[in-house]
């Protein structure tokens, strides 16, 4: 069984700056083999655009299909010649930021050549654990041998008390199944029915798309201008629709660990709120994501148009797509009448206060920005 001892108060605790990480694809089984950056880019292009699989080139010369409904590679040559694939949220060795709750630690040797395992769950508790909360390090035992491993901001290593021995240790985001993040489909969502659809475009791309007088999203700027009526008389000048790649990823990756959680059991409780913000906010938004710091550690977001244009001197605000979670825990609402999955705000149940805030920025997402 594992153990875990920390090491001495560290020096300083581990930085955090807001960043965006692209997907990563490995293939193998008890031990994982990463993809190729062109290869990667190949697989997850084709599984946000909703295929079932993809073929790709593995060292010049072998041709494999990827199945994403069995998540397994079947090489074309010899159809019984199957691996295990995966996808997994990667992260900066430095993050510790205590939204990413689900974490993949690996370890592999120095030896050209070696491929990286999966540490086992105790271990991986343990050693999770000590970075979450800012630890230099910690150790663990595994057969009764002695194991240490230190955190740094470039490279960590696990170490042998014993012999001495080094291996190399990285830190992973969320494990993301066949349910992973996919491209908007179009499907209505919330209690305006808003039905975002992305075009397919490139792994890491960002795009702002004027849709206001775009004939093929005419049910998208209806339903988002119905919204705003409800309690704004002010025509809309423009309506942008936020096709932030990266951002929308991490947004995706958040929303699936809330639903999974317990509070939850699969109800991620999402919708879409009014955010006002300043100009110099804006761009920083479209382009990183919320930051909570500038709301007193909280963001804020209501179901009224009216009360977040206050908010909005510039004539220009966003309608943010939300994963609120269990009210109370993931979110709260500000007139303390909307508890668990049940609102009662000015809009839904019946309630009066059109307010909520939350802690997690990447359980909002800047979908669209609304001029008016």
């Amino acid at each position: 069984l594992a153990q875990a001892v920390f090491a001495e108060e560290p020096s300083r605790r581990h930085s955090f700056a807001r960043a965006s990480w692209p997907l990563m694809w490995q293939f193998g089984g008890r031990h994982w083999h990463t993809f190729s950056r062109r290869t990667n880019d190949e697989i997850e292009m084709a599984y946000r655009t909703g295929a079932d699989s993809v073929e790709v080139d593995i060292g010049g010369c072998r041709r494999y299909t990827i199945d994403f409904k069995r998540m397994r590679q079947v090489a074309q040559a010899d159809s019984a010649h199957t691996r295990q694939v995966r996808r997994l949220l990667p992260l900066d060795p430095s993050r510790c930021d205590g939204t990413v709750e689900a974490s993949h630690w690996m370890h592999k040797g120095n030896r050209a050549g070696s491929s990286w395992s999966d540490f086992s769950p105790d271990v991986l508790q343990i050693v999770d654990a000590a970075f979450r909360a800012g630890e230099p390090g910690a150790w663990f035992t595994i057969g009764g041998k002695e194991y240490s491993i230190v955190f740094s901001d470039s490279e960590m290593t696990q170490r042998s008390t014993e012999t001495g021995a080094v291996r190399m240790v990285q830190r992973l985001g969320a494990l993301l199944g066949p349910a992973g993040p996919r491209l908007p489909d179009g499907a209505p969502l919330g209690a305006c029915k808003i039905p975002m659809a992305w075009a397919p475009g490139p792994l890491t791309a960002y795009a702002e798309v004027d849709i206001t007088a775009d004939a093929a999203c005419a049910a998208e700027v209806a339903a988002i201008k119905r919204y705003f009526a409800e309690t704004t008389q002010v025509a809309i000048r423009f309506i942008l629709r936020i096709q932030n790649g990266p951002l929308w990823t991490a947004y995706e990756a958040r929303r699936q660990q809330v639903a999974t959680s317990a509070a939850n059991g699969g109800n991620a409780n999402e919708d879409y709120f009014w955010h006002g913000s300043r100009t110099n906010a804006d761009n920083a938004i479209k382009q990183g994501g919320f930051d909570a710091s500038f709301g007193r550690g909280v963001i804020w977001l209501s179901t009224n148009s009216a009360y977040s244009t206050t908010y909005a001197p510039h004539k220009v605000m966003f309608l943010v797509r939300t994963t609120l979670g269990h009210i109370g825990t993931d979110s709260t609402h500000v007139g303390g009448t909307s508890t668990g999955h049940q609102r009662k705000d000015d809009r839904v149940g019946g309630g009066s206060d059109s307010r909520y805030t939350l802690s997690n920025a990447q359980q909002l997402y800047p979908a669209y920005q609304v001029g008016f």
